[in-house]
């Protein structure tokens, strides 16, 4: 028996050790938990799981992950354009949005989540400040709805209207950094 958990917790070091050399050298790495709802007038849908949001030389990368650990979707972000890896399968297109909307049937704006999870609207567009906790960017509607005790963003939830007056509405819950 002793052997067996030694194996184990070997099997788990080297695990973690693998991991954390696959994530690159100064990149921002943010996780949580994600709820996503998305209603078209043909059907609804909900999904839960894990985000990971690893930011690194101007490159951003979304791994959305079940509730089991296993990998939904990856979407990377670069400046040559998009690429989405779900399924076994392996998407291109000039925007994460463009394709996240044609491979998944929605959109979120890959660009601007960091400065989201952060509080802020991202300085690249146009947005309306609705309180201190709550603005308006791109069709998008961004409240905070919990702090941490530093202050930071724990539970954001977005929403966005969809064509044909559908609804996208997803809520992050942020790790503790």
């Amino acid at each position: 028996m002793p052997s067996r958990r030694l194996l184990l917790s070997s099997l788990f070091a080297a695990l973690c050790v693998t991991a954390c050399s696959l994530t690159p050298q100064n990149a921002r790495v943010r996780r949580g938990k994600f709820s996503l709802f998305v209603k078209t007038p043909q059907d609804q849908r909900n999904e839960q799981g894990r985000y990971e949001l690893t930011e690194f030389a101007g490159n951003t990368q979304l791994d959305l992950i079940t509730p089991l650990g296993g990998v939904l979707a990856r979407v990377t972000l670069t400046e040559q354009g998009a690429v989405l890896e779900y399924s076994d399968k392996r998407s291109e297109a000039r925007s994460a949005e463009e394709l996240m909307q044609r491979e998944l049937g929605f959109a979120l704006p890959l660009s601007m989540l960091s400065s989201w999870l952060d509080g802020i609207p991202d300085p690249s567009f146009p947005f309306s400040r609705q309180s201190e906790d709550s603005f308006e960017q791109r069709d998008w509607g961004i409240s905070i709805r919990r702090r941490n005790a530093a202050g930071e963003p724990q539970l954001i939830s977005a929403s966005s209207p969809m064509p044909a007056g559908g609804l996208l509405r997803i809520t992050l819950t942020a790790e503790a950094r």
